[in-house]
């Protein structure tokens, strides 16, 4: 039997069944919004279905940051040949991701407290980290939660090589590091701060990294050559990239557009407002107290890992609601970077609570456990909820995957649908659309396709000579002349040609 760390011996069986119950709990919380809807609900993950499909077809280009995500993609187009439906099976790959996210930060978690109690408690908070379609999160399948097991597993690793000296778990390091280069880069930068600022704040991982300098000089090489992928794929020079390297207000279509009256919170001056982002607000009160009840013991004991990276977050958060800016990594990614850093700093705070109410009131079991129920429920509560605005949508329904299903089969040619659909227009019937609600097309296209279902068939048809159009797919009839209907069962699909 495989030994997990933490769980060795027969006398840790019952912390092995917790470690089940946990990962099946993760499995059930990332499934909820899939319950009664079989299809991806976030339009990333149609988009990155598309991109999948073009990849394929050897239509993949890398016209922007995007296209350096080609390794999920990859796995994506890997998946369909296993026989897996990216479309009515995509919804089981949250699944997959949240669970071994958990698995990942359980051996994370260990290796940095040495706590199975904590490691374990870190996955109550991790399983119900908040997720809405601004910040993503464990409800949806894209690059970051392809990449959080990857984050969790090479800072495992990269632990273990500079605790331990291990040549062989650095380059695991490495060979994940440039998995996360090729699936999600801005996590790559994520990983490769973290690493930086613990072999800065501990004088014996500096010490174990001298003596395996080949791997340093194997990260630099892998960056270096990420950069000169990017410049020369895309065209542009050094002053280009740099400027790419710094985030900006509006990098998100989707921005949280209300602020919290702190007096609903904390009782304080009805004046104050707070932005949903707030991380008090968005971690959780209980949680918040916690997790800073394991910053408190961690810098006590001089564990410096957890904390270095939240604080980094925190920094970078903190400039990016004052100036607007955010290094390497995007303002909302940082966010739940820094609540996947938070997560096992309130196992810890956990851990101590318990193990606190144990020592005092020796023999008395009752209390510790409520107050372990407590703390899960603490952890559980508004668990769901998102800002205004930033709710869970369906693009797509039986009659549209139907439809397309059909137009798939059709030959390929360029297709116009209206906003919402067209992005399930790329990644269903695999047609090239002029313009989609992001990703895809700019202000004057989406305006164009806005016009083309408003107006009468001249306009109609002057647009669809404009983007070369051979397929037409509307949830409304259209008796146009020249628009030959080929698929007319609840939604409608025309042939132009």
């Amino acid at each position: 039997m495989v030994e997990i760390p933490g769980l060795e011996g027969c006398a840790s069986r019952h912390w092995r069944a917790f470690l089940v119950l946990l990962l099946l709990s993760t499995a059930l919380l990332a499934h909820t919004p899939h319950m009664d809807y079989r299809y991806p609900l976030h339009v990333d993950e149609w988009h990155h279905i598309g991109e999948a499909n073009n990849l394929a077809a050897g239509r993949y280009g890398f016209w922007s940051l995007a296209g350096f995500e080609i390794g999920y993609h990859a796995f994506l187009l890997s998946l369909e040949g296993l026989g897996f439906d990216l479309v009515s099976d995509y919804r089981f790959l949250p699944v997959l991701f949240a669970v071994a996210g958990a698995a990942a930060l359980y051996l994370l978690s260990y290796r940095v407290t040495g706590d199975r109690m904590s490691s374990l408690f870190s996955l109550v908070f991790f399983s119900t980290l908040p997720t809405n379609v601004n910040l993503l999160g464990l409800w949806f399948a894209t690059p970051l939660t392809f990449a959080i097991p990857l984050i969790y597993l090479s800072l495992y690793f990269f632990l273990r090589g500079v605790m331990d000296s291990e040549g062989r778990s650095l380059l695991v390091y490495c060979i994940l590091l440039l998995m996360l280069l090729l699936s999600h880069p801005v996590s790559a930068f994520l990983v490769l701060i973290v690493s930086a600022l613990h072999v800065l704040m501990d004088a014996g991982a500096r010490t174990s990294l001298a003596q395996h300098r080949i791997y340093v000089v194997l990260v630099f090489l892998l960056m270096g050559f990420a950069a000169f992928s990017f410049m020369f794929l895309l065209g542009r020079d050094v002053g280009w990239f740099l400027s790419k390297l710094v985030f900006t207000s509006g990098w998100t279509a989707l921005e949280p557009s209300a602020t919290t009256n702190a007096h609903t919170y904390f009782l304080l001056d009805h004046n104050l407002s707070l932005s949903p982002y707030f991380l008090p607000l968005l971690f959780g009160l209980a949680p918040s107290i916690l997790a800073l009840t394991g910053i408190y013991h961690h810098i006590r004991e001089g564990r410096t890992f957890f904390v270095a990276w939240v604080f980094y977050s925190a920094s970078i958060m903190f400039l990016f609601v004052n100036f607007k800016i955010s290094p390497l990594i995007p303002y909302q990614r940082m966010i739940y970077y820094c609540l996947m850093a938070l997560a096992p700093l309130a196992g810890v705070g956990s851990s101590r609570v318990i193990r606190f109410l144990s020592a005092k009131l020796d023999g008395d079991r009752v209390t510790p456990t409520l107050a372990a129920l407590l703390i899960m429920f603490s952890a559980l509560y508004g668990y769901g909820s998102h800002p205004p605005g930033l709710g869970l949508y369906k693009l797509v329904d039986d009659s549209d995957v139907e439809a397309l299903g059909f137009l798939r089969k059709m030959p390929y040619g360029p297709a116009i649908a209206d906003l919402k659909h067209a992005i399930a227009v790329h990644a269903i019937a695999d047609k090239s659309v002029p313009a989609t609600l992001v990703f895809i097309g700019n202000e004057r296209s989406r305006g164009d396709v806005r016009e083309f279902y408003a107006s009468n068939c001249t306009v109609k048809e002057e647009i669809a000579n404009r983007y070369k159009t051979r397929y037409v797919y509307s949830e409304e009839k259209i008796a146009c002349d020249g628009f030959r209907e080929v698929y007319s069962d609840d939604r409608f699909i025309y042939d132009l040609r």
